[in-house]
């Protein structure tokens, strides 16, 4: 049994444990096995999480090690463009959007990779 983000649930994966809205209501039984339509309600009732039959319980530390790695090559960014962007004072607005979506599309290139 495992805890995995609803994203990454798919059909056909089983339920380790009922599952049971914030005010109590029964969503699904434990069994059950997932379909499209059954991980859209559970978006709908704002459920992220969900305990799995037979997954590995190593995805929380896979998780992390992917979001250390992030964490330092974001940090590689900033430190990269707050070296190109040290010759504009701070209080120039133009150059601190720029320097922020500068970031942001960086950012957002590590992710598809």
């Amino acid at each position: 049994m495992a805890l995995l983000n609803l994203k990454k649930v798919k059909p056909g994966m089983e339920l380790a444990e009922d599952l049971v809205s914030h005010l109590g209501v029964l969503l699904l039984k434990k069994g059950r096995k997932l379909t499209d339509k059954n991980i859209l309600l559970l978006e709908a009732w704002g459920i992220t999480e969900i305990n799995i039959v037979g997954e590995e319980e190593s995805e929380p530390q896979q998780e992390a090690l992917v979001s250390e790695a992030m964490s330092r090559q974001i940090a590689v960014i900033d430190k990269e463009l707050d070296y190109k962007f040290s010759r504009f004072p701070a209080s120039d607005e133009l150059m601190l959007q720029l320097k922020n979506s500068v970031r942001k599309m960086k950012i957002e290139e590590l992710k598809v990779k």
